[in-house]
């Protein structure tokens, strides 16, 4: 829990599926181009450093090519505007799968938000908020109301954390990634 962003174990998955294709078109010399949106640009780089035929800024970085790249990656952004039914969508060109390319612990450890008073003044808001670090221990990230901190179910969290890698509030929030592969090349994203 000391890593507050880490990449997914998806991007191992992503790479497998490309390393095959490459083998399927290339005989795993990877030659294959490679389609990367700005927003998938990293860690994707780094992963793909053995690949020379990456579009980066795709499509606009690489016009000539962007409509016959056989294998798109897509992050954040892309993903939310559309790039699904532009490439993958009825008429489309691509098969599609979404996957995860980084995520993050609950942040339900976070101070409450602050709510204004008499007595307390409120500055600007924070972008995160939880329900502070006791209650988030004792009961997760929904305590009853009027809660306090209670140690024995905070030891328990604890415990089933270390012991289990029990998750002690709601599951990690993630950043998406898709993975688009050109149909009819034997290969499913």
């Amino acid at each position: 829990m000391l890593i507050y962003v880490q990449t997914t174990m998806d991007v191992n998955t992503v790479m497998a599926k490309i390393e095959e294709l490459d083998r399927k078109l290339d005989g795993g010399r990877h030659q294959l181009a490679i389609g990367l949106t700005d927003d998938a640009t990293w860690p994707l780089i780094w992963y793909l450093r053995d690949y020379p035929n990456v579009c980066l800024e795709y499509p606009n970085g690489c016009p000539a090519t962007a409509k016959s790249i056989p294998v798109i990656i897509a992050g954040g952004d892309s993903i939310a505007n559309g790039f699904q039914q532009q490439y993958a969508g009825p008429n489309g060109d691509y098969l599609y799968h979404e996957y995860q390319m980084r995520s993050w612990w609950d942040q339900g450890y976070m101070p409450p938000p602050c709510i204004p008073s008499a007595k307390q003044r409120c500055g600007p808001p924070a972008p995160y908020v939880g329900v502070g670090p006791l209650l988030w221990l004792s009961y997760g990230d929904n305590p009853p109301p009027g809660a306090h901190f209670n140690p024995v179910l905070a030891a328990e969290r604890i415990w089933a954390w270390w012991w289990q890698r029990q998750p002690i509030g709601q599951d990690a929030g993630y950043y998406p990634m898709a993975l688009l592969i050109r149909k009819g090349l034997g290969v499913a994203p």
